[in-house]
C-alpha cells in the first residue's frame, strides 16, 4: 500500500503542479477533493475485494437459508426388450411368426424434509448472518481508510504545491537582490 500511496501522490503532484522549469507538453487536469476520493474508491483493489467479500457473505446467508427447504429427488428409467422365437402362433384363422416384446417403465420421486438436526441449521444460518454483518463493517472500514488516505494525499499535494510556489518566489527574490 505504501507504494500505491507514493505513486498516487506523485501522480497528483505532476498533474496538479508541474514544475515551471520543466516544459510540459501534456495537458494538466486539476481534480477536486471529491473527484480524488471517487477515483480512489473506484480504482482501489482493496475496496473491490471488500465488495466481493460482501457478495460472498450474502451468498452464504442464502445458502444457509436453503437448508430449511425440503429436498426433492427424482429418477426415471425405461427398458424395452424383444425376443424372437422360432415358431408360429395361430391367431384366429391365420398363422403368424411369434415374437415377444416387453416394455418396462419406472419413475421414482422422493421428498425429504429435515425436522430437527441438533440446531445445526440454526447455527449455520446464525453464523452466516454474523459473518455478513462483520464483512459489511469491514467494507465500511476499508472505504473510510481509502477516503482518509486520498484526503491526506490530496492535502499533501496542495501543501507541496504551495511550498514549490513559495520556493519559486524566494528564488526570484534572491535573484533580484
Amino acid at each position: 500500500m505504501p507504494m500505491q500511496r507514493n505513486a498516487f501522490t506523485i501522480t497528483l503532484m505532476v498533474m496538479l503542479f508541474p514544475l515551471s522549469a520543466v516544459p510540459t507538453f501534456a495537458q494538466t487536469t486539476t481534480l477536486t477533493l471529491e473527484q480524488v476520493m471517487q477515483i480512489a474508491l473506484e480504482k482501489n483493489a482493496t475496496v473491490q475485494q471488500a465488495e466481493n467479500n460482501i457478495q460472498l457473505a450474502q451468498s452464504a446467508v442464502l445458502s444457509a437459508s436453503g437448508t430449511y427447504l425440503p429436498t426433492l429427488d427424482t429418477s426415471g428409467s425405461w427398458n424395452r426388450s424383444q425376443r424372437s422365437q422360432t415358431g408360429v402362433q395361430l391367431v384366429g384363422d391365420q398363422v403368424v411368426p411369434s415374437s415377444l416384446v416387453s416394455n418396462q417403465f419406472s419413475m421414482n420421486v422422493g421428498l425429504q424434509y429435515v425436522l430437527f438436526n441438533d440446531f445445526g441449521r440454526e447455527a449455520g444460518l446464525s453464523q452466516a448472518k454474523a459473518i455478513e454483518s462483520s464483512t459489511a463493517l469491514s467494507y465500511d472500514r476499508t472505504r473510510q481508510t481509502i477516503v482518509f488516505q486520498a484526503e491526506s494525499d490530496y492535502m499533501n499535494v496542495l501543501r507541496t504545491g504551495t511550498l514549490v510556489k513559495v520556493s519559486d518566489e524566494n528564488l526570484k527574490r534572491d535573484q533580484r537582490e
